[in-house]
């Protein structure tokens, strides 16, 4: 396995110190394939080739270069006679999922990390809920504790009986949780309906880490410090975070 680690991580902890089954970064420009602006692969840097892709111009996300906190992320814009998605190869049995992202539109829209088979009740989902909230959502639970607008570090934990959600390290625990599965990102598509409209991703992320079992809680914190010093979210982790002021190490 290799991964390109930018200067200013150099010395600093970072994913490629876990077994990661998915890691896309939109900071790491050289993952990224486009074409005016349009995005055909967002490259894999787990090291198991599960790059991200979009063969359809008009279901490509574009790159915004130094978007949040001068670094590059993805942009999902979808339009009424589309959407925007790319799809990698399907992981089953998820144990955790960590994603920076920003949601910018008012409608409800639940979606951006989903199963495009049939099970999408096993999907992850981080939207907005009434219009106003962010929510990140496996099966039943649910954790409210941000907002639309706003850049946050989202995650789902869970061992296939409790899951454990958490924005910006608040966390909620919920005791009806299903394994985990994913293949798009970017669109949530409702096996009671053809309508995937309604259902798309707007706004920007800027990292996703999926990872096949569930990360010890001093794995988790580094991942949370990992993010909050990379994408300029310190200000969101509570007081007591360990990397609240400094950011993991090796």
């Amino acid at each position: 396995m290799s991964w390109i680690i930018t200067g200013s991580q150099k010395n600093n902890w970072t994913p490629a110190e876990i077994d990661t089954a998915l890691w896309l970064d939109a900071a790491d420009e050289s993952t990224i394939t486009e074409s005016s602006g349009r995005i055909s692969q967002w490259s894999d840097k787990s090291g198991n080739g599960r790059n991200a892709t979009q063969a359809t111009g008009a279901q490509q996300p574009k790159i915004t270069t130094a978007a949040q906190n001068s670094r590059s992320v993805v942009e999902f814009d979808p339009v009424s006679s589309s959407f925007q998605r790319l799809s990698f190869s399907r992981l089953t049995n998820l144990g955790h999922v960590f994603f920076v992202a920003r949601k910018n539109d008012i409608d409800y829209s639940q979606v951006m990390l989903t199963d495009g088979s049939a099970n999408d009740l096993r999907s992850v989902s981080f939207g907005v809920d009434t219009g106003s909230d962010f929510v990140v959502q496996q099966i039943a639970g649910s954790l409210s504790a941000a907002t639309r607008n706003n850049w946050h570090i989202a995650e789902v934990r869970t061992d296939g009986t409790n899951a454990s959600l958490g924005i910006d390290a608040t966390r909620t625990t919920s005791a009806d949780a299903d394994v985990m599965s994913s293949s798009d990102i970017g669109w949530y598509r409702n096996p009671n309906t053809s309508f995937v409209n309604q259902y798309s991703f707007r706004g920007q992320i800027g990292e996703i880490i999926l990872c096949t079992t569930a990360l010890s809680d001093s794995t988790r914190q580094k991942v949370e410090g990992y993010l909050a010093h990379k994408w300029g979210l310190t200000a969101n982790l509570p007081s007591d975070h360990p990397y609240k002021l400094v950011g993991p190490t090796p």
